[in-house]
């Protein structure tokens, strides 16, 4: 390819000396070889105390080690006397940075008791402890990685008032800090695309917890999804609420958003189950067979309404259910707090459907869990109760999870929710939101 690239240039000229055949030379090197950008590795090193540690300027060779391949050997050169330096570079592209082969090539020993490299000037890894490198004698270090890679991907919605021409700025916070605010210079004057922001960072965040957006403008950015990625694992995935078209920030607005945990719902009745969440009905292979539990992952922990409809064909009448963390603590379950009817209602499985009407009533216990009838159903938990409504052989009972910033009537709503905060199972008191 190269040879017909270069002769179809010579062919294509109509004069011919050195001019062209220096020409068709330059274009020859510059699409063989491409472009390659070295990285520069900065070791600091401390030496241990003891009166033989010191070692050598030079004579020591390192060959970096990653995730994708070995660097070539350098002869890093620098004071070893205590706490000091040295510096090489490398093309090699070696992936994520895991570690460092060091042979000393005389008779020199070396003792050092921490290290820690920065590539480009960001720190990456570091080693403590005590290591001899004897003469003659190679040894090898691991790194813990202190620096990160941050990717945050903006998709921005399809629409013309959806997109801003002013930089965007980023946070990420975790449980022991927070990276820096970084400027996310990139073009979001699109629509219907997705705009990364990549970031380095070697702040020690912790396990993550939450990215800060902020945009700088007066235009606002409208999103659908954001997504933040720590080196190759995603990490946290933003998008609208159920009854939000897109994640917005408005004029030179800052917005934090934190990753919640996500809840489990583990559930059967006796005989066949319609079920819906929030309003959304729900599918799954076992819910007509009563032995099985049906379970849904992936819930958000701002569910607000567990609506069912139980079709009893015979026999023993019963609806069991539970409701867990990501850690598995139970957060909520089947007791006489949910509401049941026997008469059919429009809307009855909507999240704003009022059970006031004579024909919700609290939900009455047929049995405990394990109980001779049913036994233990799955993993549904082992506090939960099989209800049932006073009367009929197909029921609809209703159980309210979590209300977030309304005011309820008790009488109307079920009288305890979820505090997801606390993790506790908590009762309501009547009195504070009559």
């Amino acid at each position: 390819q190269h040879y017909y690239i270069t002769n179809n240039l010579r062919n294509s000229m109509k004069y011919s000396g050195s001019h062209v055949d220096c020409f068709v030379l330059l274009a020859y090197i510059v699409l063989t070889t491409g472009v390659t950008t070295a990285a520069e590795y900065e070791f600091k090193h401390e030496t241990g105390q003891s009166k033989h540690d010191g070692g050598a300027t030079s004579g020591y060779f390192y060959t970096l080690v990653g995730s994708e391949g070995e660097t070539g050997e350098h002869d890093c050169v620098g004071d070893r006397a205590g706490a000091s330096s040295c510096t090489v570079t490398d093309e090699k592209n070696i992936g994520d940075l895991q570690g460092v082969r060091i042979r000393n090539s005389g008779e020199d020993s070396w003792t050092f008791v921490k290290m820690e490299v920065e590539i480009d000037g960001v720190v990456w890894g570091v080693w403590e402890g005590s290591l001899q490198v004897d003469d003659y004698r190679t040894k090898d270090i691991t790194f813990t990685r202190t620096a990160a890679q941050y990717k945050i991907t903006y998709s921005i919605w399809d629409d013309s008032n959806a997109r801003t021409r002013d930089p965007q700025y980023v946070k990420i916070k975790g449980t022991k800090g927070e990276t820096n605010e970084n400027l996310c210079d990139e073009n979001f004057d699109v629509t219907n695309q997705d705009v990364a922001c990549v970031f380095i960072s070697d702040v020690n965040i912790g396990d993550y917890e939450c990215v800060s957006l902020r945009t700088s403008g007066t235009d606002g950015i409208d999103l659908i999804k954001v997504t933040v990625q720590i080196n190759d694992t995603v990490v946290h995935t933003l998008v609208p609420k159920s009854n939000q078209d897109f994640i917005g920030l408005d004029n030179r607005e800052t917005k934090e958003f934190c990753r919640e945990d996500t809840l489990t719902l583990r559930i059967t009745c006796d005989d066949r189950l319609e079920l819906y969440l929030d309003g959304v009905q729900q599918q799954h292979s076992a819910l007509g067979i009563w032995s099985q539990e049906s379970t849904f992952e992936e819930i958000t922990t701002e569910l607000e309404i567990i609506a069912l409809k139980c079709v009893n064909t015979g026999g023993a009448k019963g609806i069991i259910a539970s409701l867990e963390k990501e850690d598995g603590d139970v957060v909520y379950y089947t007791d006489t707090y949910w509401k049941c009817s026997s008469v059919l209602e429009e809307g009855w499985q909507l999240s704003g459907f009022q059970d006031t009407s004579d024909n919700w009533h609290n939900a009455i216990k047929v049995g405990d869990n394990g109980n001779p009838t049913w036994g233990y159903i799955g993993q549904i938990s082992h506090d939960a109760d099989w209800i049932w409504a006073r009367a009929g052989g197909t029921v609809y009972c209703r159980g309210v999870v979590f209300i977030k910033g309304k005011n309820i009537n008790p009488n109307t709503y079920f009288r305890h929710f979820v505090n997801i905060t606390t993790n506790h199972y908590t009762p309501l008191n009547p009195h504070d939101y009559i």
